[in-house]
């Protein structure tokens, strides 16, 4: 995303000497033809929505059913509602720019895309380190489980974890901010991103692991099936008594 000031320019004038960058175009996936683009934006949109209902049903049946209010449950609750917020600083664009396609974006939107990528990312690594450690008590630990694990360090670990994602985003946002961008406005990605990687790596990281791992962490597992079946049922019975 930092530019070449060799480029030619094709912005607004900053002043008598100087042009500035006022929005970007995402050229990612631009050279597919328009059918395809549409069918991907219909793929991506379907993805996209079975991945936030995914994750908003684990949070739901977290906060809903006594047997899974237990740490483990805990993190994996707050894993899915970070999951939705990933998902969705990369999906919309991406939707948006395939089906419409409408590729800028401004330079605010740009910065602040780029930031909640990174700071979000940051969160959810730290949120699985955190994960791993209470897995680590589980099982090297269990007869000291629940006095280590206790609702109150459970609930600071998650705070931090947080705290630490948004400090990012700001210190981030912060200082991009204050450059001045010259030069071609054209980023060869389909999100704002300082990274050369392929952009069907960065499909597989902002699209497909996010639709993954409610599946991987939760529906899998039997309680939360047990959980989600009775939920089922008795919304069965209170639509069709």
């Amino acid at each position: 995303m930092f530019l070449s000031r060799h480029d030619e320019p094709k912005f607004n004038v900053g002043s008598e000497n100087e042009t500035a960058v006022t929005e970007f175009i995402l050229e990612g996936f631009s050279g597919l033809d328009q059918r395809l683009q549409l069918l991907l934006s219909l793929v991506f949109l379907l993805i996209y929505l079975t991945t936030v209902m995914g994750n908003a049903t684990i949070i739901f049946l977290v906060y809903a059913d006594r047997r899974l209010q237990t740490p483990m449950y805990f993190f994996i609750g707050n894993l899915a509602f970070l999951e939705i917020w990933f998902t969705s600083s990369t999906s919309i664009k991406l939707v948006v720019i395939l089906g419409s396609g409408r590729r800028t974006i401004s330079l605010s939107s740009c910065f602040a895309q780029s930031s909640s990528y990174f700071a979000l990312g940051c969160t959810e690594l730290i949120l699985l380190v955190v994960m791993s450690f209470d897995r680590c008590v589980a099982i090297c630990q269990p007869l000291h489980y629940a006095a280590i694990m206790k609702p109150q360090l459970c609930i600071h670990l998650v705070v931090a974890t947080w705290v630490t994602g948004f400090t990012l985003f700001s210190y981030r946002l912060a200082i991009l901010s204050q450059l001045t961008f010259c030069g071609s406005n054209e980023i060869h990605h389909f999100f704002c991103v300082s990274l050369e990687n392929s952009r069907f790596v960065a499909l597989l990281n902002t699209i497909l692991y996010p639709f993954l791992n409610p599946f991987i962490y939760s529906l899998r597992n039997k309680a939360v099936t047990l959980a989600l079946n009775e939920a089922i049922a008795r919304t069965r019975a209170q639509l069709f008594p």
